[in-house]
């Protein structure tokens, strides 16, 4: 057996392989399991080492039965069928593909025995490859190749493939009908043999060498069938290249005996031939123009594995692969800086995901600009990011930290100011682990972030305010009046001062998001449709969403919410009655109706002071809080 040691370092080596590994002992009990059969399986090394009963095989097929790497030390016919394609090889290595339904892919794997020193079977150890792409492109492969041989075997032209030799690999239907041969009695042999006359077969080679030498050619000549017969064809021929190399050729042959006899429409079947041969001509680009995009798709959907599509950077996939490739002795001192852009979810919220892509993008672009050709940057999480930095120590890294800062300080999206919460740590020998590097660099990285980021979020909604109204000044001057009113509202009942202020300020806030609302519909001057009704009552959970990003402002976030629910249960977001409703947010119901039908609308008058009350007391008990509009109508309007 392997000494502990010695299973140790295979273990780790195995950690770095990307394709799952696992191997068992003579007992078919799980002595290793490395980090991609965890990530892929969900099982960690700690729960399966040293289980048996098949209890791999429960894992992958959810049923307890010999697998792959139980197959290599014990053959069973029936197990061995349930593979496709499967391989025994004369070293006893095997191989076979199975569907792993749990996990929604065909899976390639390879079992070999493990020998000790002495050359003897101590158990058995299976990798595993993700064969799903390649079963799709092949897919797409056959489905191209079945369109071809419709064409081939459809053409009114006797059709022959042939070999780089001149000898026909293939014939289709049309060729067996005017010749008279079968695939059988032609494969194999010279085509210009085939349809000549017994002993004068030079002048059809002497067009076929044409064709082989030029690549392509056309000509009337004469062919004899398998009785003799001379046929007027015209024959055609069309060179396959693989590359620059030529591999074969089409010899096609299209019977004018009917067209040499009338004259007068000659013409007509002249136009039909070019028309078929540029159908047969463009059915054979088109099959190259889809193995050429078939292979351009493979090289695409790989970047596409290893890249955040919407940065352009390496995606977390790829990170522990681009440390391997940074992680060598040549590269130190190797730096790690983790970033982590503050307020993104915020922004999101508030100016919706397009803005937040844009953001992410606008920072990527930073990076790149302002780091070494040969680092890598990798797009760890929503809002993180890492990059590696080869040959770089900590005051250099320091540099780029702040390079990097002065142009995101330069770049404002929806009039917000981009931050950055920046940590870094640098390996200078090759016994520091470089997972502890990226650790320590993540905890810098998070201590700033506790200074950095609830700056960051006050001064976004500063700015969101900002932003709402500027696109609509009647928004601006309706928060003021709903403010002022709340204040007057508090102070008549007594409230306490911090709780007038928190009136003061949820007033101005209380409309805070309708920045998410489009502004086609804050400024539309007639009513709103039910659709655009959907979208506007949506503002109350977005304003919810916005402040209870900042600490202080929870409390606040949930008045915001709650400022359209109505005393009978039939307001939004909630369905909230009664007491449910916070007393801040029922005093802004009030002043916000107030101070809405009072005001002028492009579709309606302001109305007055008297209707308005008329309304309020009409909304009492149902709408509004019957005491607090009782209050609001005597002893803040009238008094």
């Amino acid at each position: 057996m392997y000494s502990k040691q010695r299973m140790k370092l295979l273990e780790v080596a195995l950690d770095f392989v990307p394709e799952p590994i696992f191997a068992i002992d003579l007992d078919k009990k799980v002595i290793l399991w490395n980090k991609a059969m965890e990530e892929l399986f969900g099982v960690e090394r700690k729960d399966i080492l040293g289980k048996g009963d098949y209890e791999y095989s429960y894992i992958f097929y959810k049923e307890r039965r010999p697998t792959l790497i139980d197959l290599v030390l014990e053959p069973n016919e029936e197990c061995e069928n349930l593979y496709k394609n499967f391989k025994r090889y004369p070293s006893g290595d095997i191989e076979g593909e199975s569907y792993i339904k749990e996990k929604g892919y065909y899976d390639w794997g390879k079992a070999s025995k493990i020998l000790d020193d002495e050359g003897n079977v101590i158990g058995a150890i299976t990798i595993s490859r993700d064969m799903s792409n390649y079963r799709r492109i092949q897919a797409e492969m056959d489905d191209n190749k079945r369109r071809y041989e419709v064409l081939f075997e459809n053409s009114p032209d006797a059709i022959a493939y042939l070999d780089s030799l001149h000898r026909v690999v293939d014939i289709n239907l049309s060729f067996t009908s005017i010749f008279g041969y079968t695939l059988d009695e032609c494969k194999g042999k010279d085509l210009d043999e085939i349809v000549s006359k017994e002993g004068r077969s030079e002048e059809a080679k002497a067009i076929t060498k044409v064709l082989f030498e030029k690549g392509d050619v056309k000509q009337k000549v004469v062919r004899y069938t398998k009785d003799s017969k001379p046929i007027d064809v015209q024959a055609r021929g069309i060179l396959v290249k693989n590359e620059d190399a030529v591999i074969g050729a089409y010899g096609m042959y299209t019977d004018i005996r009917e067209l040499l006899k009338k004259e007068i429409e000659l013409q007509e079947i002249n136009e039909e031939l070019e028309a078929s041969n540029q159908e047969l001509e463009a059915a054979l680009n088109q099959l190259k123009a889809a193995e050429a995009e078939l292979r351009y798709q493979y090289e695409k959907l790989e970047y596409m594995l290893y890249h955040d599509q919407l940065t352009g950077v390496y995606d977390r996939i790829s990170y522990d692969k681009c440390i391997k490739q940074v992680d060598v002795k040549s590269n130190l001192p190797l730096t790690i800086i983790i970033s982590d852009l503050n307020g993104l979810k915020l922004v999101n919220d508030a100016f919706g995901l397009k803005t937040g892509d844009k953001l992410l993008k606008r920072i990527a672009r930073i990076l790149k600009k302002n780091c070494p050709e040969d680092s890598k940057i990798v797009r760890v999480g929503g809002d993180e990011f890492s990059i590696l930095l080869p040959k770089t120590d900590e005051f250099l890294a320091n540099e780029i930290i702040e390079k990097i800062k002065s142009d995101i300080e330069k770049v404002k999206i929806e009039a917000l100011k981009l931050s950055m919460s920046f940590g870094s740590c640098t390996k200078y020998n090759k016994k520091q682990n470089i997972y502890e590097i990226h650790s320590n660099a993540e905890d810098k990285m998070n201590r700033m972030k506790l200074f950095e980021s609830p700056s960051m979020r006050g001064r976004t909604i500063s700015t969101i305010i900002k932003t709402l109204h500027e696109k609509n000044t009647r928004e601006e001057q309706h928060s003021h009046r709903v403010s002022e009113l709340c204040v007057k509202m508090g102070m008549v009942m007594g409230l306490p001062s911090a709780d007038i202020q928190e009136l003061k300020t949820v007033g101005l806030l209380h409309d805070i998001g309708k920045i998410g609302i489009e502004e086609s519909i804050l400024n539309k001057p007639g009513r709103l449709t039910e659709e655009e009704m959907t979208q506007m009552k949506k503002h109350p959970e977005i304003g919810y969403r916005i402040l209870s990003s900042v600490n202080d402002m929870a409390e606040m976030a949930n008045y915001v919410l709650a400022h359209h629910e109505r005393i009978d249960g039939k307001g939004y977001p909630k369905g909230l009655k009664g007491m449910e409703i916070p007393l801040q947010a029922r005093i802004i119901a009030i002043a916000d109706a107030y101070d809405a039908m009072t005001s002028h609308r492009s579709y309606r008058t302001a109305m007055s002071e008297k209707e308005a009350i008329a309304e309020l007391l009409k909304s009492a008990g149902a709408q509004l809080d019957s005491y607090l509009v009782d209050v609001f109508v005597n002893r803040v309007i009238r008094r």
